[in-house]
């Protein structure tokens, strides 16, 4: 992408204008988007939890998106955090791949465990990650519908870590499901 990931507040447009899953929301629901991506999202997660996973879906395939270009200040970072030889653990609310693609690009692995190697990079993306896809077993759950308690979750169990073609086709094959992202709200818990 020509540019870096958006934040909440330039998010909505952005994705408004793709033409998906947001364009198709009716202009009260976008009203609630402009001000405050949170209350947008809460808003329209408790009209239909299925909504609110389109919504996650989308996010999920347009982060994926993302590539470091020439000069992003991730590669200044880790460059300098490495030449340390010392074991780091990074932590980010970001749902995007930067970090992991810089981390690959100044030829370190990274891993999303703690780690005693200053060769192998700790990232916890405590917001979870565009790349984290539950396992479904190779299964396509569809057409579920889901009531569920303020923080409560749909499913538990484990994940697979997915590259950005496999992020896609998780996120137009699957309507029920959405990667393991935290929902942006006001007051979102850890």
């Amino acid at each position: 992408m020509p540019h870096p990931p958006p934040l909440g507040p330039q998010l909505f447009d952005i994705l408004d204008a793709r033409g998906g899953f947001v364009n198709s929301l009716s202009d009260k629901q976008k009203s609630r988007f402009r001000p405050r991506f949170e209350v947008g999202m809460a808003a329209l997660y408790e009209e239909s939890n299925m909504n609110g996973l389109a919504l996650l879906r989308e996010m999920s395939y347009y982060f994926a998106g993302f590539l470091p270009r020439s000069g992003n200040h991730y590669i200044e970072l880790i460059s300098h955090l490495k030449d340390r030889r010392k074991p780091f653990t990074l932590a980010t609310t970001n749902y995007d791949l930067l970090i992991e693609f810089v981390i690959n690009t100044v030829g370190s692995k990274f891993n999303y465990v703690p780690s005693d190697s200053p060769d192998q990079i700790a990232i916890y993306k405590i917001h979870g990650s565009c790349n984290f896809l539950p396992s479904t077993r190779g299964m396509r759950i569809t057409g579920a519908t889901y009531i569920l308690a303020p923080g409560a979750r749909i499913m538990e169990g484990p994940i697979q870590i997915g590259a950005p073609d496999q992020i896609r086709e998780f996120c137009t094959s699957q309507d029920s499901l959405a990667p393991a992202i935290a929902m942006y709200s006001v007051g979102k818990e850890l």
